[in-house]
């Protein structure tokens, strides 16, 4: 049996904002993939000696798509 790989889908820079009004920046496939990613951290993150509780209020797609090997620039307005 011969595997064949898919071409990869374009990845994007998303904006994730928590309850706790804090964000974080995920390159991703698309918005579902972003809280995938971020979903699978759990929801309690630790900074230092502090437990926070994550929970993820919106994400938002910056203006750029990325493709492989590129430079970037990300602007999220």
């Amino acid at each position: 049996m011969t595997a064949i790989n898919a071409p990869k889908k374009p990845e994007r820079i998303f904006e994730v904002t928590f309850t706790n009004h804090s964000s974080i920046f995920i390159q991703a496939m698309d918005e579902a993939h972003a809280r995938r990613i971020v979903e699978k951290s759990g929801s309690i993150w630790t900074r230092g000696d502090d437990s926070v509780e994550m929970v993820i209020e919106k994400i938002k797609a910056c203006g750029q798509t990325l493709q492989p090997n590129k430079d970037l620039q990300v602007i999220c307005g």
